[in-house]
């Protein structure tokens, strides 16, 4: 059923996506709230005080830039989950983790109320800035990693930021800061995709042509996802999206549980959320970190 227009204009306007503020209400003092805290199963209570304080400083460092420093008509909601990783990946890998601050646009006119340093909580939430500790699967939104046998498109790529690569997952963006000469992902080959369709579905009548119709060095060669159903592979000099598998080994073995060695972080596209008050705003603190400070700090 069609709603009419103007029921539509309604609803729209009054989505938090399309607020508008009062000129006292984005004067007004943000707060910051603490940063939450919950750790998932059984984890070693040293090594999750340790996970803390780096992310914390991580977290800190991001809430730094100009863009979110003393915010004014918003305040920031800040939270850490600290988990295992998932069983199927080798033992020794370290703990996971997710930051989400989420900033909320403030309501004077609704009866928000300070605290004692005359700082006011938002009430009408925007798009989330997430940071995500030791995910190998960080480019794909909701996989913890399972399955590292698995093909995945890597995302398209977007500007670098400060150097360090950016890639586009959806309508957002995610910054990736690894230790130098390491990526949490490696390509996978024309022949690991063959090997793994055989094993995953071997009655595709496409298997048997295709490995027949590739020399040696081909099968050896990257593989790229195909967007015809007939075709197993695409043509990665034509832009397909090239297939990869993730790589346990980019972690060091026999490193501490809860060291952080991978960050990535998560900000929105311009335009893809709608806010245009808290959208950019996050945004520009994606372009303000010292990145290079933050890969520092990988353990």
């Amino acid at each position: 059923m069609r709603l009419p227009l103007i029921i539509l204009a309604t609803l729209a306007a009054a989505s938090p996506a399309f607020a508008e503020q009062s000129p006292a209400s984005a004067a007004a003092k943000g707060r910051i709230t603490p940063l939450s805290v919950q750790v998932i199963g059984s984890l070693p209570p040293a090594e999750a005080k340790a996970f803390t304080a780096k992310a914390g400083t991580i977290i800190d460092k991001v809430l730094a830039t100009p863009a979110l420093h003393q915010p004014r008509g918003f305040s920031i909601t800040r939270s850490l989950t600290i988990d295992s990783p998932p069983s199927d990946q080798p033992q020794g890998q370290p703990f996971l983790g997710r930051a989400t601050m989420i900033p909320q646009m403030i309501d004077l006119e609704a009866g928000a109320k300070p605290d004692a340093a005359g700082a006011y909580m938002g009430r009408l939430e925007g798009p989330p800035l997430q940071i995500r500790f030791n995910n190998l699967a960080a480019l794909y939104p909701n996989d913890n990693g399972e399955r590292l046998d698995q093909p995945r498109d890597l995302p398209l790529t977007m500007t670098p930021i400060g150097g360090f690569p950016v890639f586009q997952v959806g309508i957002r963006q995610v910054i990736l800061i690894t230790k130098p000469g390491r990526q949490p992902y490696r390509p996978m080959t024309k022949g690991e995709y063959l090997d793994w369709l055989a094993k995953e579905i071997p009655s595709d009548v496409r298997l048997t042509p295709t490995r027949a119709a590739l020399t040696g060095q081909q099968l050896a060669a990257p593989a790229c996802a195909s967007s015809r159903l007939r075709e197993l592979f695409g043509d990665c000099a034509a832009g397909a999206a090239q297939l990869v598998r993730l790589n346990p080994d980019y972690f060091d073995k026999g490193a501490r549980k809860g060291a952080i060695q991978l960050v990535a972080i998560s900000t929105p596209i311009p335009g893809g959320h709608g806010h245009k008050i808290l959208e950019p705003k996050l945004k520009a603190a994606a372009s303000e970190l010292d990145l290079a400070s933050i890969q520092a700090l990988l353990d």
